[in-house]
Order: C-alpha cells, then sequence, then structure tokens
C-alpha cells in the first residue's frame, strides 16, 4: 500500500505522532507498506510513535516527509530501535528529484554509520530499545553536514555522497536503497531464493519530527 501526497509543502516541520489514531492521519507524510513490513501509530509509554516494522527478506517499509526546499536546515528526530542485532534502517535526506546527499544508516550489528563523500564511516552504537536523540545540520551551500546523537557530536562536516543546490525530504527506510522506483515488489518476483519466507522482524519508532530553516 502506498499512501501518496503532495511532493511540496509550504510549512516547515515540528511534529509529532500524539493527535494521530492510525497511519491514515498523517496526510503530510508519503508511506509505503508491504504486507510484511507494517507502518503503524502505536502507544509508546505516555506517548505515540511511528512504528515502522519488517520482516521482509526483499522489501521495506518507508515513510517520508518533506519540508520546504532549504539550503540550510536543522533537522531533529528521536529514533528508538527495538532491537541491535537484525534489520537496518537508512535515513536519507534527499532533494526534491531524490538526490541523497545525506544517508545514515542503523545496521544489524548495532552501529550507527553515515557516509562521508565516498566512505562510510561509524558514528556510534546503539542498543535495543534505547532511544537515539538525532541533531543534523544540513548546509548545501558548503556541501556538507553534521550530526550530533544525544547531545554529542559524532560528525563534524561530512562531505555530502552527492550534490545538490537544495535538499527537500527526509526518508526513514527499514532496507537498502533500491533507487527511485521503490514501489516495485521485489518479493514478487519468483527468482529469488525463498520468497515467501519471513525473516527475523525488526521494529524502529519514530517519535517525532523538526525541520528548521537556518
Amino acid at each position: 500500500l502506498r499512501i501518496p501526497v503532495s511532493g511540496t509543502v509550504d510549512e516547515y516541520v515540528n511534529e509529532n505522532f500524539d493527535n494521530a489514531e492510525t497511519e491514515a492521519d498523517l496526510k503530510l507524510w508519503n508511506l509505503y507498506m508491504p504486507q510484511w513490513a507494517p507502518i503503524a501509530v502505536v502507544p509508546e509509554r505516555r506517548e505515540k510513535a511511528l512504528q515502522l516494522s519488517d520482516k521482509d527478506p526483499y522489501d521495506y517499509a518507508l515513510a517520508e516527509r518533506a519540508f520546504p526546499e532549504s539550503q540550510k536546515v536543522n533537522i531533529n528526530f528521536d529514533l528508538q530501535p527495538k532491537q541491535s542485532d537484525t534489520g537496518r534502517m537508512e535515513i536519507d535526506i534527499i532533494s526534491k528529484t531524490g538526490v541523497r546527499p545525506i544517508q545514515i544508516f542503523l545496521n544489524k550489528w548495532g552501529q550507527v554509520q553515515a557516509v562521508n563523500g565516498i566512505d562510510t564511516v561509524s558514528i556510534g552504537l546503539y542498543q535495543s530499545d534505547s532511544k537515539l536523540s538525532f541533531a543534523i545540520q544540513v548546509d548545501c551551500e558548503k556541501s556538507n553536514y553534521s550530526v550530533a546523537i544525544n547531545g554529542k557530536e559524532v560528525l563534524k562536516d561530512a562531505e555530502f555522497a552527492a550534490e545538490t543546490e537544495k535538499v527537500q525530504r527526509i526518508v526513514f527506510r527499514t532496507g537498502e536503497y533500491r533507487g527511485l522506483w521503490h514501489n516495485v515488489h521485489w518479493s514478487d518476483h519468483s527468482d529469488v531464493p525463498n520468497p515467501g519466507v519471513p525473516v527475523e522482524e525488526a521494529v524502529y519508532l519514530l517519535h517525532n519530527l523538526i525541520v528548521e530553516r537556518v
């Protein structure tokens, strides 16, 4: 299932999910959620969160939020992985046309990684069920970005992975990037091994998202 939204918005982002009853209430989010990789608004302690789950060996869940096209932005969000030994979460900050200058990963070995130019570097570790508070500073004029996690700067002035003059969206995806056509259902293909066998489920909770113009 894919819920399309407008490709452009006029206002910056400051939201949580406390007022949403279901994912259908998220009018400004673009959600891609196949059968084995659902997305849902769920209670989490005293608040609500956007839950991305994935047990599909070839597909993924994807949540995308647009913001006004910008050269400089600060982006903050709290992300809570429910495991540290399986799954993959990729966070991309992208242009209107899909260029991916900023790429951050949570891998299945409990590592947080980021792309710095042509290199992938480790920027920290994460634990199961522990909340990660990300603060990302994006500067398209200098083609670099910085990342802090839980108040500690872990990456400074990293080079963009690809050149772009502006960014306009953030993407949370429970699998590896496979091009702009992420609505292709790879699990429908008959030439892949064990397409009907689920893998160990990975679950991630997104608690909030703030995008501010600098």
